[in-house]
């Protein structure tokens, strides 16, 4: 393989060749190039102060705030659908329901338990028609 002489031998001449201290003097004549009067910069948009856009934001808050206040009707359940939600779908023991009754409200309930006494034939009549066997 031939050895490239690139650095010895230059076979393409530049096109180009700068003047004597052209690049000495370059600053100073851009320089005198440029325009000496300042243009006025115009902004695309204008802004507004801070205390403008505050107030209206205010505003639009307060307007908010009055035409969403509804006076909402929230209807309680029946005691019946508290009961029977508590019995059937909360998964709530009875400890759990005894540790949230006060003292008064327990005797209260032994009192109308009392009261409400089933008797032995009321018993043994519900479970002659719910065919419940005592070996089960």
């Amino acid at each position: 393989m031939n050895d490239f002489k690139l650095d010895s031998e230059p076979r393409i001449k530049p096109g180009f060749k700068a003047p004597d201290a052209y690049f000495e003097s370059f600053a100073d004549r851009v320089m005198l190039s440029l325009p000496l009067k300042e243009v006025k910069v115009v902004p695309l948009y204008r802004r507004r102060p801070v205390w403008v856009t505050s107030v209206a934001a205010v505003f639009i808050l307060s307007l908010s705030l009055i035409f969403t206040r509804k006076d909402t009707v929230v209807q309680m359940p029946d005691n019946a659908a508290i009961e029977n939600y508590l019995l059937y779908q909360a998964n709530v023991s009875s400890y759990d329901l005894s540790q949230n009754l006060s003292k008064k409200e327990i005797s209260d309930m032994d009192k109308s338990f009392v009261a409400d006494e089933i008797s032995d034939e009321a018993i043994e009549e519900y479970l002659a028609g719910e065919n419940v066997s005592i070996y089960e």
